[in-house]
């Protein structure tokens, strides 16, 4: 309109209104733009126009109206964008005011523009053939921007800039230098908004990425750029009411140069800040007025000041984590110490590809290329070879290239290649089990540090996964036990703190992984079938070379280590603890003791057998805990020992072997560790039982036990042996084939040791009964060594004959022997009474026993 009125002066309110008909035009009727070109055209002439104004709001409304129809602006009139994109970018020299209001309507114009291949491209022409439109000397017009006062203009910008550093061509980016780094780098540290923070890092990425490409980091040109910067973030902000203003010298202006002076925020006065008292009285007109103070809103100001009470404690933070996580450097997926196993599963993966080549006559262009340089080089970039790509090469490829073989192919290559597709295997799996350790080291390490800090996170299963995992599969045993500390003192943290948290789940899982061992903690189930049989000898006879011996050998290495990290664990726990170990892990004593007494209190469960019971498992793993544990308690806890003692006699009598196995190991134990209250019940309990004729299975239990007890004490075992001989010596000829095997092995051992006994003194603690018991068992030995002083007997019954004397020396010695329950055999010339003295001993047997059965009605003294 102005124009065909020729206005000499410019009304800028009826291009302010004529250009809003056109920006709700275009809104709801573009239909009608693309009916009549003459339209679009004069549309397209008056944006043009406003954005060229010199009236800011025109300004503003013109890039408002363009932006719906920018894409089709780019398609239709292609010979338009030099021109807009120059007007553009004089609009942005142009605004002078942070406050302008075309401000964020021209930069969301030119971000919405800068997404179109086209205009890009014309910007590459018009920066090669004039150099004030080249991207060095355009971008720089943004960086004032990066701190508006509106964050949706701060996110126009850096999306601008992330455009402009993914163009490839050379001469692009002669604008990303020093400066432009620190001032994106300065939107890291000052900007509040998190939208805009991960902008601003995807935008520094990119520039590190241009730099790096450009070989800066070879150089020390970076060297004063980034020293500020770290400077900057390593600067503290204080707490709320004292805050620490950031040392603004170590910030630049858009220009480059540096700030000299804080902006002025205006705060309210502290309590302890001296003020000037108010002038009183009327002011005369004469007088001077103040002059007024100019304030221009800054919207960093704040946070420049370290101003925590308006700002707020998370917003700082968060500043300085981003700015943190800018200057570390990208994380290697692999450690350059053991980047020599990835070198030999990329050798592998070579010669099985070649092998394809050679073998199976596969051509080159078919095969995937490897990259030389593998990851954790020093040179190594991102599309270096990979414990992935190695993956990719015995797995998919493999599986793609022998799937396209011919079938006289495969049959002259298959075996060669299956051979190179082993070996391959192998090195990739060897390459991963060590990086996984790598990983898993370095993960227990920080968790332990975080325990020993006391800094434990509200949700601790990452920290606790961590140091489960090192305790679990860590072969190093020193790491192991740092691991298997740093545990105990994440329980003692808990069972100090207001809540248990994890504890009870996490004695749980050690008191799981200590009984994994096989060889230690027997399966239930497995051999819930033996009964009358001495599990002991079985576990030696059964052992039969497995058909994959190395894959047995690795997962009964495997079961080693976790047993011995969860039995480290819970055994510092024991130390730590003391006799208070069981009030501060309740749960210990429940997973020992509660499927032991349930088990066994009464008759032994039908269903126990039952293979989804595991009340069986539960009490072998319990009876396999107390064994592991015991010579670490604390003496405090031996009167908890001493109650469950009886239980585990009966279960040395129980009718399967499965858990006879399992009580004889820990009753045995448990006497090397308490040895007067175990041996008392050794003597009194488990020894009488062995004699049993009834009950083979008591007899089982009781030889069992004696064998792991003089393996477990050795010599301890001195000043107890003289208790153990007569039983074992009458068990070498019982009627059971594993009793008497046992005993013979029990026995060989005992024998050795008797010589030794008389010298030992007596044991401290040992009972009068005892030691009495102990006397005759003495008098015993004397007996069967010499037969001279064996003790007449006196037949009980009446005889038709007079034995002569060395008659009736055989009669005393027939005696001696069935009074202990030893077997000999009379060896005589004939004629001289030996069916006489057998006769004697015969009958006096069944009439001593007849007597002590009509005394005591016990079924062992039936004849």
């Amino acid at each position: 309109m102005q124009k065909d009125l020729d206005t000499i002066k410019p009304v800028w309110e009826v291009c302010h209104g004529g250009m809003i008909g056109l920006k709700y035009l275009v809104a709801v009727r573009n239909d009608i733009l693309f009916e009549d070109s003459a339209v679009l055209d004069g549309v397209i002439e008056a944006v043009m126009k406003g954005l060229g104004d010199f009236d800011d709001d025109v300004r503003a409304v013109s890039a408002a109206t363009l932006i719906p129809i920018a894409d089709d602006f780019v398609k239709l009139r292609p010979g338009a964008l030099d021109s807009l994109i120059d007007i553009v970018w004089n609009c942005l020299s142009n605004l002078q005011d942070d406050l302008s209001a075309s401000t964020g309507s021209v930069m969301d114009l030119l971000a919405r523009l800068c997404i179109f291949p086209q205009v890009l491209e014309a910007m590459k022409v018009n920066a090669a053939h004039d150099p004030e439109s080249s991207f060095g000397n355009l971008v720089p017009r943004l960086f004032p921007f990066l701190r508006h006062t509106i964050s949706s203009v701060r996110s126009a910008v850096l999306r601008a800039l992330l455009t402009f550093l993914k163009l490839e061509n050379e001469g692009q980016d002669s604008w990303v230098d020093g400066k432009a780094l620190r001032l994106v780098f300065q939107n890291l540290l000052v900007e509040r908004h998190e939208s805009v923070l991960k902008l601003s890092l995807q935008v520094w990425s990119e520039m590190l990425r241009v730099l790096g490409s450009q070989g800066i980091f070879s150089t020390d040109q970076l060297v004063t750029p980034v020293q500020p910067l770290i400077s900057a973030t390593m600067n503290p902000f204080g707490v709320p009411r004292y805050p620490i203003p950031m040392d603004l010298s170590l910030f630049i202006r858009p220009s480059g140069s540096a700030f000299t002076s804080a902006p002025s925020i205006p705060r309210k006065p502290s309590v302890h800040t001296p003020t000037e008292p108010a002038p009183r009285g009327r002011r005369r007109k004469t007088e001077k007025k103040e002059a007024s103070v100019v304030m221009v809103h800054n919207v960093d100001g704040h946070m420049l000041q370290g101003d925590i009470d308006l700002v707020g404690t998370d917003t700082m933070v968060r500043s300085k984590i981003y700015a943190a996580i800018a200057l570390e450097n990208e994380r290697p997926s692999w450690y350059g110490d053991i980047s020599c196993y990835l070198h030999i599963a990329r050798a592998q993966c070579h010669s099985l590809l070649n092998a394809f080549r050679d073998h199976a006559h596969v051509s080159q262009s078919r095969l995937p290329t490897l990259a030389v340089v593998v990851q954790g080089d020093p040179e190594a970039g991102p599309n270096a070879f990979s414990i992935h790509d190695a993956e990719n090469v015995v797995g998919s490829d493999f599986e793609r290239l022998k799937r396209d073989l011919t079938p006289t192919q495969r049959i002259t290559a298959l075996q060669v290649l299956n051979d190179s597709r082993a070996s391959a295997q192998a090195a990739v799996k060897e390459a991963k089990e060590v990086k996984e350790q790598r990983d898993m080291r370095i993960r227990a390490a920080i968790a332990g540090s975080l325990v020993a800090l006391k800094d434990i996170p509200k949700k601790p299963s990452h920290i606790i996964k961590a140091m489960m995992d090192s305790v679990k599969k860590e072969e190093n045993i020193e790491l192991q036990q740092r691991s298997a500390s740093a545990i105990a003192s994440l329980v003692e943290y808990y069972t100090t703190a207001a809540k248990r948290g994890p504890v009870d789940k996490v004695i749980a899982n050690l008191v799981k992984f200590c009984c994994v061992d096989t060889s230690e903690t027997p399966e239930f189930h497995h051999n819930a079938h033996l009964e009358k049989a001495i599990l002991s000898l079985r576990k030696e006879e059964d052992k039969k070379d497995p058909v994959d011996a190395a894959k047995f050998e690795r997962e009964s290495r495997e079961a080693r280590i976790m047993r011995r990290g969860a039995k480290e664990s819970l055994e510092q726990l024991a130390t730590r603890f003391g006799a208070q170990l069981l009030e501060k892990v309740p749960n210990l004593a429940i997973l020992i003791q509660n499927a032991l007494k349930q088990a066994l209190s009464g008759d032994l469960p039908k269903n126990i057998r039952d293979p989804f019971n595991e009340l069986g498992q539960e009490t072998v793993d319990g009876l396999s805990i107390l064994r592991a544990l015991s010579p670490k308690f604390h003496p405090g806890l031996y009167p908890w020992v001493t109650e469950l003692m009886p239980v585990i006699v009966k279960a040395l009598q129980c009718e399967l072997s499965v858990i006879r196995y399992a009580a004889a190991k820990c009753f045995a134990t448990l006497c090397s560790v308490m040895p007067v209250e175990g041996m008392t019940m050794l003597v009194e309990k488990v020894l009488p039982s062995i004699s049993n004729a009834l009950d083979v299975n008591c007899r089982q239990g009781a030889i069992e036990c004696i064998y792991h007890l003089i393996h477990v004490m050795e010599d301890k075992i001195l000043p107890y042996v003289i208790f153990l001989i007569v039983p074992v010596l009458g068990r070498m000829s019982d009627s059971d084939n594993d009793v008497r095997l046992l005993a013979t092995t029990a026995f060989a051992t005992l024998v050795k040791l008797v010589p030794l006994e008389a010298g030992i003194p007596d044991p401290p603690g040992l009972s009068e009964e005892l030691l009495q018991g102990r006397d005759r068992e003495r008098k015993f030995m004397a007996q069967m060594l010499d037969v001279r002083k064996v003790e007449p007997f006196e037949i009980p019954v009446g005889i038709k004959a007079e034995l002569r004397s060395y008659q009736q020396e055989g009669v005393n010695w027939l005696a001696f022997l069935n009074r202990y329950n030893l077997h000999g055999i009379l060896c005589d010339d004939m004629g001289l009474g030996k069916t006489l003295q057998t006769l004697c001993i015969v009958a006096s047997d069944h009439h001593l026993r007849a007597e002590e059965f009509s005394r005591t009605q016990a079924p062992e003294e039936r004849q």
